[in-house]
């Protein structure tokens, strides 16, 4: 009798993976595309609510960075998340290679003569879409 059950669920399971690949190469291209998409990267989480060419509608990043004194935390964010900062020109650029559309973002800022931020802008634009 435990043969025979071995039996079937073998059969069962192996039809189950036969389904399953037929599946997926009657859809190949869905399914490569859809991955590509899942596995693309991405902006950082700070700019996630950012509309392209809006700069005001950074919120979240203009929450976390508008009121701080200095421009030290913003520099240091800005290298942990990839931008390529111009510490000199206050100024720091990062292209998301993403799908289905690339993004280039860009951060500027500004100093008083004491040191303290007095300006600070995020903008996102699109950089080639498919």
């Amino acid at each position: 009798m435990q043969g025979v059950i071995s039996k079937t669920w073998f059969r069962v399971a192996a039809l189950i993976a036969i389904a399953v690949t037929v599946l997926i190469a009657a859809n190949w291209p869905k399914v490569t595309v859809t991955s590509a998409i899942v596995s693309s990267e991405r902006r950082p989480a700070l700019l996630n609510d950012a509309s392209w060419n809006d700069p005001a509608s950074a919120e979240r990043f203009y929450g976390r960075f508008g009121n701080n004194p200095s421009d030290e935390e913003l520099v240091s964010w800005l290298e942990q998340n990839g931008f390529n900062v111009d510490r000199d020109a206050r100024i720091a650029r990062k292209r998301v290679q993403s799908l289905p559309c690339n993004e280039n973002i860009e951060v500027t800022w500004s100093l008083s003569a004491t040191g303290s931020m007095t300006e600070l802008g995020a903008i996102i634009s699109e950089g080639g879409c498919l």
